[in-house]
């Protein structure tokens, strides 16, 4: 077959929703907009002027931002970005691969100038709260940056995603964004007491989940012409490890074809493509596989039935 890929492929901007309510009322306002279909409109509801973000604890000047100042004045940040779910299941819909707009957070760090501290909480409306670690955050030579972002796909964050604005960790993983983020606390904290939680696993405490494949707009049984091109597609991630290969096999994973995807990056998906043209009518199954900058292949392989005439 021939075999292509690309990290700058995007996503709808119906991107998928993992949602816990907290029975507050900023919970209960997004939510009931979101079944009444009412979208954002940051021109005429007022939120970014009266959204604010407080940066406070071990910091020298402890500071309040509106999200209008923070877009008026930070360094406005445009890029494609992926987020995937750590519940996100084998070729699985739980992941979105889109052009992110927001600032980064290392601005509100550096304009309240941190103490010689190890991490700090990002804190949304809801009360719910994550921790990062602050030096990673202030790299400006790591790729991975974390985000304050309030567009995808150049619209208003959605609802769903914790309009007006949430953080956004890049490389990492989705659970660990905080949606309608309002305060950043500086602590402290040991770095190394954080647990998190990072893909699934089984039993035996093996990850299920990274890497991950999906084989995308195909569904079992599809017919197929005969001795005619056809192009498979779909994406490979493997949260904040580099995908470094993608593989196929058409007799049930006894061999496998390898396609090493060189220079890939953590902070997008590789959305992958591979052409192959059927040589005779019949029932085929390919079978798909992604692989890890450590080699390791995923854990379940992901298969579809082709039927070719």
């Amino acid at each position: 077959g021939v075999f292509s890929y690309d990290q700058d492929v995007v996503s709808s901007s119906n991107v998928y929703n993992v949602d816990w309510m907290y029975g507050n009322s900023y919970d209960e306002e997004r939510m009931s907009k979101v079944q009444l279909g009412i979208k954002p409109d940051p021109a005429n509801d007022g939120v970014y002027e009266s959204w604010q973000i407080t940066v406070t604890g071990e910091v020298e000047n402890e500071m309040t931002f509106t999200l209008s100042d923070i877009i008026e004045n930070g360094p406005k940040v445009t890029k494609i970005s992926k987020s995937q779910c750590t519940i996100n299941p084998n070729g699985g819909p739980l992941i979105a691969n889109v052009q992110i707009t927001g600032v980064p957070l290392s601005y509100l760090l550096n304009q309240a100038s941190i103490k010689d501290t190890a991490t700090m909480m990002c804190v949304g409306a809801t009360g719910f709260g994550k921790n990062h670690y602050t030096q990673q955050v202030l790299s400006q030579v790591n790729l991975d940056e974390c985000y304050l972002v309030y567009e995808i796909n150049g619209e208003p964050i959605p609802y769903e995603w914790g309009y007006p604005v949430m953080s956004w960790y890049e490389g990492r993983f989705a659970n660990e964004n905080v949606k309608g983020i309002g305060e950043i606390i500086v602590t402290t904290d040991d770095p190394n007491e954080f647990t998190y939680n990072r893909s699934r696993h089984n039993n035996e405490g093996i990850e299920t989940v990274s890497p991950n494949l999906a084989i995308c707009n195909f569904v079992d049984g599809q017919i197929i012409s005969a001795n005619d091109p056809y192009t498979f597609e779909g994406y490979a991630d493997a949260f904040d490890h580099r995908i470094s290969a993608v593989e196929f096999s058409f007799d049930n994973g006894a061999t496998w074809t390898t396609y090493e995807t060189p220079d890939t990056t953590t902070d997008r998906w590789v959305y992958w493509y591979f052409e192959w043209t059927p040589p005779a009518s019949g029932s085929y199954v390919i079978s798909a596989r992604a692989v890890d900058e450590f080699g390791k292949p995923c854990y379940r392989i992901i298969q579809k039935l082709v039927n070719v005439q």
